[in-house]
């Protein structure tokens, strides 16, 4: 949920958190992160978790970017904040997955081997309803993301 959206109608959003739904973090204004200098991607971040935790007394699990758009940077502030999923992308349609932090493609030489970064604690699944609570031993063993 954008924080704006909070921040604009709190009586809906309080009916929405009331129902039993979670509340993930969707941007503050629903802004492309993937365009401004880190200190403002942390700034969105911040802005919206601090809308969540005030509607619902604690801080977001999931997160889902606007647009389907993330910086390189957005997987390392979300670890940072505590996030426990990111349902942006959509690798595996069925399967949660562990995300990775570093990988790299020499853009100078497009004929080398693209090298895999190291698998991050934050899980990426398409399914915003997928079991986020205790272990994350329904997703895909560590290392076959490949």
């Amino acid at each position: 949920m954008p924080g704006h959206a909070i921040d604009t109608f709190p009586e809906l959003c309080a009916r929405i958190r009331d129902a039993g739904h979670e509340i993930a973090h969707h941007g503050y204004c629903h802004e492309d992160v993937s365009v401004p200098p880190e200190a403002d991607e942390r700034a969105i971040l911040e802005k919206g978790i601090d809308r969540i935790e005030r509607l619902t007394g604690s801080r977001p699990r999931g997160y889902r970017a606007p647009y389907w758009r993330s910086s390189y940077r957005t997987q390392e502030l979300l670890l940072e904040q505590g996030f426990l999923y990111d349902s942006s992308l959509m690798a595996d349609d069925f399967t949660p997955y562990y995300q990775r932090t570093g990988d790299d493609l020499d853009r100078a030489d497009p004929r080398s081997a693209y090298r895999f970064g190291a698998e991050t604690d934050l899980v990426r699944s398409r399914s915003p309803g997928i079991s986020t609570t205790g272990t994350t031993t329904r997703c895909r063993p560590r290392g076959r993301g490949r």
